[in-house]
């Protein structure tokens, strides 16, 4: 994708989207029962030519995680656009930098907060994750280390 012209080298893996390195990246699941059962992928981002338009948000639903692709430099007006479709200013945003490159960071906000202040310039992708699935991150505790020795948040359960 065009999130990988602006590296020196990469690697393409098959079966691992930006979505999902995103999530690992930030300690979420993208769904969780009870609170979101879907995940919706979107670029609000427009190509050359493109008019100007807010039908990318057509559809999308304040229950699923919502996640924007190549989103960074437009943070604050899909924040804005999000909020006059019915999500609430409380809503979580997680902010992925470079999902799954070395230097990756994540930052937490809220839709509110995002429309207002938007996001400091950065030239890695940018992944929005929003949706109550991202409200919070279960912190990494000794109870939580299972025998594998893997940390996993208590939205993931054993059979």
């Amino acid at each position: 994708g065009s999130e990988m012209c602006i590296r020196d080298s990469w690697e393409i893996v098959p079966g691992i989207t930006t979505a999902s390195s995103a999530a690992a990246a930030a300690g979420h699941s993208l769904t969780r029962r009870g609170v979101s059962r879907s995940v919706q992928i979107v670029t609000p981002r427009l190509g050359r030519g493109e008019a100007q338009a807010a039908h990318w948000a057509e559809g999308l639903s304040p229950d699923a995680t919502v996640v924007l692709y190549m989103a960074g430099q437009v943070a604050n007006d899909c924040a804005a656009i999000l909020m006059s479709r019915g999500f609430m200013p409380e809503t979580p945003v997680v902010c992925v930098h470079g999902a799954s490159w070395p230097t990756q960071s994540v930052e937490r906000t809220t839709l509110g907060a995002l429309a207002v202040d938007g996001l400091a310039v950065d030239e890695r992708p940018v992944a929005l994750l929003v949706g109550a699935a991202v409200t919070e991150r279960v912190r990494d505790t000794p109870e939580r280390v299972r025998d594998s020795g893997s940390i996993w948040p208590d939205l993931v359960r054993y059979a």
